[in-house]
């Protein structure tokens, strides 16, 4: 089970929203693996809500219920407004990755949900994945709730590793 997004999507939200719930779900959890193999198999363990999913081709990769928050392109521009003042670097470049995820997020097959539609969809957003009604007083409790990473880094060994297994995978899978 994976719900992904562009980053500020409301993923570290969702994690805890969904554990609280009773089904445990890591954020990031795709940072921490080095090969498909151990990401996939981390995920028979937890669901995990990311920001990366578009980086593995999730469509070649990955066979498990997704659930993808889209962004209009308001939230495209908070989204790249955010990740260069966190990160760094050239705007453009930062945009045009920015732009890449979100591109690539629209083709992942799955539940797709508008942004402006998570407080609303969070419901049907956890039977899909859980296949779980949602706990009402706890959804209502998280409701309104800002809740958000600090400080938050990818291991960039890792993430290098995993790229090129990808590449790796869909050559023999």
């Amino acid at each position: 089970m994976i719900l992904t997004g562009l980053p500020r999507s409301r993923t570290k939200w969702f994690s805890e929203l969904f554990t609280a719930c009773g089904v445990k779900f890591k954020h990031e959890m795709i940072s921490e693996c080095s090969t498909v193999n151990e990401y996939k198999s981390k995920l028979s363990e937890s669901g995990d809500c990311n920001t990366g999913l578009c980086l593995i081709d999730p469509n070649a990769t990955i066979d498990c219920k997704v659930v993808v928050i889209d962004s209009d392109e308001k939230r495209i521009v908070s989204c790249i407004n955010w990740a260069h003042k966190t990160y760094g670097g050239d705007i453009a470049e930062v945009g045009r990755h920015v732009r890449a995820m979100a591109e690539i997020n629209r083709d992942i097959k799955g539940m797709h949900v508008s942004f402006n539609d998570i407080d609303c969809r969070a419901g049907d957003i956890y039977k899909y994945l859980t296949g779980l009604t949602i706990d009402k007083c706890i959804l209502q409790a998280y409701n309104g709730m800002k809740i958000e990473t600090k400080n938050f880094t990818f291991d960039k060994k890792k993430t290098r590793l995993l790229l090129d297994d990808v590449q790796r995978y869909k050559t023999t899978h």
